[in-house]
C-alpha cells in the first residue's frame, strides 16, 4: 500500500468539492453525465469535456434493500450505475450518457451516505484502525452499446479519536459521500494506507472514464488533465 505521504499530487486533481468555475456545461451537448455530484461534475469538467448534466433521483437504499442479500458488492456497484445511467436516459435524448456509484465496504457490508450526524459518527468508528474497500462502478450507454468498468482501491485508517471525529462530523464534509468521509478533503488525514486508483476512492476514474468515451467517439474539446 501506499503511505499517505505518496498520495497523488492535490495539482493533478480538482482542487475543491465544488462545481469548477472551468466547468464546460453545454445544453445539446452530446454526452450527459448522470450526477448532482459536484465532485463528479468537477472531475469530468477539469478532463476537458462538453456535457449537460441530468440529477437522477435514484432511490439507491431501495435498491441496496432489494439486492444486498443476493448480490456482492462488486455486483451493486455496477447495477446502481446503470440504474442511474437507465434513469438519465428516459429524461434525455442525448446519445451518450455516464453515470457512476461509489461505495464503501467494510467486512463484506456496504456502508452507504449517513443519514444523520450518528450514524457518520458510527461509520467513522468502524473505520477506525481497520481495513476497507472502496468501490466505483462506471457505466456509459451509447445509442446501443453498454460499456461497464468497476474499480477497487483498498485502504487502511489509522486510529481515531472520539474528538477527531466529533470535529469531522460537525464540519458536515462527509454528510454527503459513502462511508461517511471525503478522501480528498479533511479525511486524507484519517488514511494511514492505501492500494489502488485515488481517482476510484474520489469516485471517477480518469483512464477508464476517458477510455470508455472515446469508444463512443466523445473527446476532450481541449486535452484536460490527464490521468
Amino acid at each position: 500500500m501506499k503511505r499517505q505521504g505518496a498520495a497523488m499530487s492535490a495539482d493533478s486533481r480538482p482542487k475543491r468539492d465544488g462545481v469548477d468555475q472551468r466547468a464546460i456545461l453545454r445544453r445539446g451537448a452530446r454526452l450527459v453525465l448522470a450526477s448532482r455530484s459536484p465532485r463528479r461534475i468537477s472531475f469530468l469538467a477539469a478532463m476537458g469535456y462538453q456535457f449537460d448534466c441530468v440529477p437522477t433521483r435514484l432511490d439507491e437504499s431501495a435498491i441496496l434493500r432489494r439486492e444486498e442479500t443476493r448480490m456482492s458488492p462488486e455486483e451493486l456497484c455496477l447495477v446502481v450505475a446503470r440504474e442511474k445511467a437507465c434513469s438519465a436516459r428516459k429524461l434525455s435524448p442525448t446519445p451518450v450518457i455516464l453515470a457512476a456509484d461509489t461505495m464503501v465496504v467494510l467486512d463484506k457490508k456496504i456502508l452507504g451516505i449517513p443519514a444523520t450526524p450518528e450514524a457518520a459518527r458510527r461509520m467513522l468508528s468502524a473505520l477506525s484502525g481497520r481495513i476497507h474497500s472502496v468501490l466505483t462502478g462506471v457505466v456509459v450507454l451509447g445509442e446501443n452499446t453498454e460499456q461497464t468498468h468497476l474499480g477497487k482501491a483498498v485502504l487502511r485508517f489509522r486510529d481515531l479519536t472520539d474528538e477527531e471525529m466529533e470535529e469531522y462530523v460537525s464540519g458536515g464534509e462527509g454528510m454527503d459521500k459513502a462511508g461517511g468521509y471525503a478522501f480528498q478533503g479533511r479525511a486524507r488525514a484519517f488514511v494511514a494506507e492505501y492500494a489502488g486508483d485515488p481517482d476510484v476512492i474520489i469516485g471517477l476514474p480518469r483512464r477508464a472514464v476517458r477510455e470508455m468515451l472515446s469508444r463512443e467517439g466523445i473527446h476532450p474539446q481541449d486535452g484536460g488533465e490527464d490521468g
